[in-house]
Order: structure tokens, then sequence, then C-alpha cells
């Protein structure tokens, strides 16, 4: 099945007018190709752009930190090429070291990270992936993966991370899992040039 995207020379109305609001929001010349993908049913772009928000520039974590949160999620087999990519090339955009944003693409992680990102890194990891392989029948007779723990519970609270924050990484983390999703089923691949590349959060 072919997921054509909507050009935007021919979106009109509500889809015009968030086509406009994305290439604002993510400071870019071009409304990315998931997006236009999603212009083709107004309903369905408004709720993935909207929750696009509420995940990624919205919220109590500053940007930067979630879209590490969203890479390191990214890079796993299971993460979509597509958005891996985007949350690179928006990344560098910030002047974030290439080295650290490089490794997170790849691995998940980077000892050039300050030791609390890190740790939100493998919560959210956890969190998205918490099977880790595991059969049903073996994930039930293991302890419940995504509970946080009262060790983890207390490190999140010396680090200044109340409840309202650590749900914000939990619903980054299943919202990005969504998001990848639809991205792979779409098939779609990266499309960033220079032109494309997301500019430093306002």
């Amino acid at each position: 099945m072919r997921f054509d995207a909507l050009s935007e020379e021919m979106a009109s109305g509500e889809v015009r007018r968030l086509f406009a609001e994305i290439r604002r929001e993510l400071g870019l010349m071009k409304v990315p190709r998931f997006f236009r993908v999603m212009g083709r049913n107004p309903p369905l772009l408004r709720a993935m752009w909207t929750l696009y928000q509420s995940l990624i520039l919205d919220g109590l974590l500053p940007r930067t930190t979630k879209e590490l949160l969203a890479l390191a999620v990214e890079s796993d087999p299971e993460g979509s090429e597509y958005f891996r990519e985007f949350h690179r090339s928006s990344l560098l955009a910030t002047g974030m070291n290439r080295d650290l944003v490089d490794a997170v693409a790849l691995e998940g992680d980077s000892p050039l990270l300050p030791e609390r990102t890190r740790k939100l890194i493998a919560f959210a990891r956890r969190v998205a992936w918490s099977s880790n392989g595991q059969s049903p029948e073996e994930a039930k007779e293991s302890c419940d993966p995504l509970r946080l723990t009262a060790a983890e519970t207390a490190s999140f609270r010396r680090e200044g991370l109340d409840s309202a924050a650590v749900s914000e990484i939990v619903a980054l983390t299943g919202g990005i899992c969504t998001l990848n999703a639809c991205a792979r089923v779409f098939g779609l691949q990266p499309d960033f040039d220079s032109g494309q590349a997301p500019q430093p959060p306002h």
C-alpha cells in the first residue's frame, strides 16, 4: 500500500493552516513528510501534530532533553530511521556536540551526557522496550518492568523531578513509540537536507 504525502501547494483550509503552524513551530522551510502523509486525513493530522507538540515542544522538561530521550528510544532496532534522523538533525541544530548526539543515535546513550540525563534515558528506554525480547509468558513471570522502584523514585526526587515530570517522560516515551511505528509502516526514509534541518528551539 502506498502512503503518498500531500504536497504543500495542494493543501487548503485547516490543513494549510496546520502546515504553516508546523513550519513555524519547528523552524522549518518545509513541512516534514510525516505530517504531509497525515495531511490526507485532516483530523488525524491535527491529532498527530497536537501529540507532537505536547510531547516535544510543551511541558516541564527542556525540549533538548526530550529530544535526547526520543533519540535514545529511536536508537533501538524498533525505532524508525526517519525520526532518529529528524531528532538527530534537530539536536545538532542547537549546537550540541556531534559525537554526543551520534552516540545517542547509535547506542542510546553517551558518557558525555550529564548523569541526570543518562538516568532519564535509561528509564525512558526501559519503559519503551520493557519486554527486552521476552515472550509474553516470560514477561508475566518476571516482575513488572515498568513499575518505578523505590530506589528510582528516590533518585528522581534527588534530581528535582516530581511525579508530573516523570509522567511527562512516560507519556513522551509512549508517544514516540507510536510516531515511530507510524513512520515505519509508512516506509518513511530520512529526507532532511540543509533547508529542512530543524532550527534551534525558541
